[in-house]
């Protein structure tokens, strides 16, 4: 039985809609997403998980909240 890859490194800290934040929280995603390419196969789980990532109260993650939603629901 295979054991399912384990992801390394820190996942980026939760965005909290600061503009001047979005670019480094971007980045750290998607260097994230680079060091654990056997985590993220696809481009879906890659959005699943961008969506998680997304400081719930705030204006961008009431908006990912929405998007989980609909996917959930699709």
């Amino acid at each position: 039985m295979l054991t399912p890859p384990k992801a390394v490194g820190t996942p980026p800290e939760p965005f909290d809609s600061t503009a001047s934040k979005a670019e480094s929280f971007l980045s750290a995603l998607l260097s994230y997403y680079y060091l654990n390419e056997a985590v993220f196969p696809n481009e879906s789980r890659c959005v699943a998980t961008a969506l998680s990532h997304f400081k719930i109260g705030t204006p961008t993650g009431e908006w990912a909240q929405d998007k989980q939603n609909a996917a959930l629901s699709a």
